[in-house]
């Protein structure tokens, strides 16, 4: 994110009005934030809505962690068994 836009993100006095349909369970759970930061239900939304623009995005190194490892093991080439090419190309 460029310096510019991180500006633009945290100048509270640009505010524009996003009206959004969010599931009941993001209600209950922004309302419960919002108490307990002793905010109104507005300003607790408008607030993790600007940290989550200023969070990075993940990289694909990052989103494939979990997968790293899963394509080695036991098996080898099979084209480097000469058993496995003597129909080939017949």
């Amino acid at each position: 994110m460029t310096a510019r836009s991180e500006r633009e993100i945290l100048n509270l006095n640009a505010m524009k009005t996003l009206t959004i349909e969010v599931p009941d369970a993001v209600v209950q759970w922004l309302d419960a934030t919002a108490r307990r930061r002793r905010q109104t239900l507005e300003q607790a939304a408008g607030e993790t809505l600007a940290a989550a623009a200023q969070k990075p995005e993940p990289t694909l190194g990052e989103l494939l962690a979990d997968s790293k490892g899963i394509g080695q093991g036991g098996y080898t080439d099979l084209s480097t068994n000469k058993a496995h090419l003597d129909d080939f190309g017949r």
